[in-house]
């Protein structure tokens, strides 16, 4: 494989984990929707992983997504996928301490 095949590789590979993330479909109906193995899927969101710098550090964007009902928690999505639901209220020594253990 060149290197241009393996460029467009990994742009293919982003772009289905991210549709995937902006869908707000379980990872297994998005898999079945769009023909794609589930393992694959783990794969590619593996691999995109392994490729960011170890340094990168700092802060990230934080979207709102429009809510059909009113909410009484938030939820902060990891990079790796992982979600903290947090009860509206929580103390944020509490907050913090949640947002170091994971």
């Amino acid at each position: 494989m060149d290197k241009l095949q393996k460029q467009n590789n990994r742009e293919n590979m982003i772009r289905e984990v991210e549709q995937c993330k902006e869908s707000g479909k379980s990872i297994k109906s998005y898999c079945l929707e769009k023909n794609i193995p589930e393992w694959k899927y783990y794969y590619w969101k593996q691999r995109i992983g392994q490729d960011r710098p170890k340094d990168q550090a700092g802060f990230v964007p934080i979207t709102k997504k429009p809510q059909s009902k009113s909410s009484d928690h938030i939820i902060i999505e990891y990079i790796n996928g992982t979600r903290l639901h947090i009860p509206l209220g929580m103390p944020a020594m509490q907050i913090a301490q949640l947002v170091r253990i994971v």
